[in-house]
């Protein structure tokens, strides 16, 4: 098992990942600021969007809710990272 706050390649993550439906969603890393779903049990990469974290990560109802900047929030869907159309 990887140390507390890096993924298996030594990543340090940008915020506390969040478990939920099988599933670790990430805010991003040093390295790479675009939000993840990581496979829980394998820790590959089931998606990643388009946007990048930096904030909080709160999952609800099938929705990532992504906090960005100051006050910016964006809303994903869990299962694939797609955003809402509205």
């Amino acid at each position: 098992m990887p140390a507390e706050g890096e993924a298996g390649t030594g990543d340090t993550f940008v915020t506390a990942p969040v478990v939920a439906a099988g599933a670790v969603y990430v805010n991003g890393t040093a390295d790479d600021p675009h939000v993840q779903a990581l496979d829980a049990a394998t820790g590959r990469p089931k998606w990643t969007s388009s946007v990048t974290g930096g904030g909080a990560l709160l999952i609800a109802g099938g929705t990532l809710y992504v906090r960005k900047g100051k006050g910016s929030v964006y809303a994903l869907d869990a299962a694939t990272g797609a955003r809402p159309t509205r």
